[in-house]
């Protein structure tokens, strides 16, 4: 019998989210702690990167976190492979 495909993440950690940007880890949580990074999801304990929003943000050419966002709101969050937002009172919460 063949093998199943591989069902690709939709969610990743940290570790994963720096090998899909193609740098460490210790260089990705130095990005975070600068907001250079697209801001994650909290699922429990966990912290996760949307992985459709990860390549629309390299796409975009990695922008900080703030510029991340306007972009989004420019592109109506859905062209170009961008995420939408949450609406108010919904998504991160800390």
């Amino acid at each position: 019998m063949p093998d199943a495909p591989a069902i690709e993440p939709l969610l990743v950690d940290a570790s994963a989210a720096a090998r899909l940007c193609g740098i460490s880890r210790t260089c990705w949580y130095t990005l975070i702690s600068q907001g250079r990074v697209p801001p994650s999801i909290r699922l429990g304990r966990r912290r996760l990167w949307l992985v459709e929003n990860l390549r629309a943000w390299l796409r975009a050419g990695a922008p900080p976190r703030e510029r991340w966002g306007a972009i989004q709101d420019e592109i109506g969050a859905d062209r170009r492979g961008g995420v939408a937002k949450p609406p108010a009172g919904e998504g991160n919460h800390p």
